[in-house]
């Protein structure tokens, strides 16, 4: 979290979102709050700084990371889906 008046909320803000896109993970923008020092999305508790994720989700996710593990190259086709 950063400080209250300060740019770094808004700093953080913007790059969770540029990572969450990278991850693929949907939120509708809208629903966004901030900046704000407590920001709520779904799935996220900005101030225990957890990501919480349903279980079937979590699975499908290492699972896919395991399987990119493996891999020595990859194409556009093999993104997260």
């Amino acid at each position: 979290m950063g400080q209250a008046d300060s740019l770094e909320c808004e700093h953080l803000l913007n790059t969770f979102v540029r990572v969450r896109d990278l991850l693929g993970v949907p939120v509708t923008m809208d629903k966004v709050e901030g900046p704000a020092n407590v920001i709520t999305f779904p799935y996220i508790d900005s101030e225990l700084q957890q990501i919480l994720l349903p279980t079937q989700k979590l699975q499908h996710m290492l699972r896919e990371l395991e399987e990119w593990q493996q891999r020595k190259k990859a194409t556009k086709r093999h993104s997260f889906h």
